[in-house]
């Protein structure tokens, strides 16, 4: 378990380093751009190191098995073993990343004016004047949504390596073309607004602004519950998978 967590750690090192850099990059030329080439009366703000987190976890997760698989099958590791090592090298990759997108966002305050995705959609709404309790508020939502995003990559990818590739072309289409097209249409001659409904709850769960106020807990534990059970999907795919 142990060497795979590491090999895991090691792949996506690398990677890592080279997005957090590019996207370092272009925050800090286009903020100092925009500083010294404002008007007087004119403002601006920056953000995107939460985004490029959590896209760069999903993309992690969406690659982290059939090559990994082939190898670690190769050199006698159980799926046991895979699977726990992925999910351990998961959750310190969505820690380090949790703490990279804080430590990144209060240098860039210094010198630009940024401002976080957390800050974005939750500051408005509430203040505490501690500001290691909203720090910590922001490293557990940041660490929640890269977990999700990790869990849910790896689950998609599993399930397209078990499906066939007919069961691949339904997914593909039915999917999307349900959730998009099929259920909008129903929704109210069919559904009754059944369909707008069920957004609406999603919504409160996604981001748990709700009627009664802002809480943040529902947005964190809801990615944590679909977390586990994108992992536990996961597992069940990924114990009798065959190598192809």
């Amino acid at each position: 378990m142990k060497l795979a967590t590491r090999y895991y750690l090691y792949n996506v090192r690398n990677s890592l380093l080279i997005a957090f850099g590019v996207v370092t990059g272009i925050l800090l030329s286009s903020g100092l751009f925009l500083h010294f080439n404002r008007s007087e009366n004119t403002d601006y703000s920056i953000s995107g190191f939460e985004m490029t987190c959590i896209i760069f976890t999903l993309v992690t997760g969406l690659v982290a098995f059939r090559e990994y698989f082939r190898f670690f099958q190769q050199n006698g590791i159980s799926r046991k073993s895979q699977f726990v090592g992925w999910t351990t090298a998961l959750t310190a990759l969505c820690a380090g990343e949790a703490a990279i997108c804080l430590l990144a966002g209060r240098i860039f305050s210094l010198f630009l004016n940024y401002e976080s995705m957390f800050s974005q959609i939750y500051a408005g709404e509430f203040f505490y004047p501690n500001p290691v309790f909203f720090a910590a508020q922001e490293f557990f939502w940041i660490f929640a949504i890269c977990l999700l995003m990790g869990s849910a990559g790896f689950a998609i990818t599993l399930l397209y390596y078990r499906l066939s590739k007919t069961g691949k072309l339904l997914v593909s289409i039915l999917v999307p073309g349900t959730l998009f097209i099929l259920l909008p249409m129903a929704d109210k001659p069919l559904l009754h607004g059944g369909y707008t409904w069920l957004l609406k709850q999603i919504m409160i769960l996604a981001t748990g602004h709700t009627e009664k106020g802002v809480f943040l807990w529902i947005p964190i534990t809801t990615a944590l519950v679909c977390s586990v059970l994108c992992l536990l999907a996961a597992w069940l795919m990924m114990r009798r998978a065959e190598i192809k």
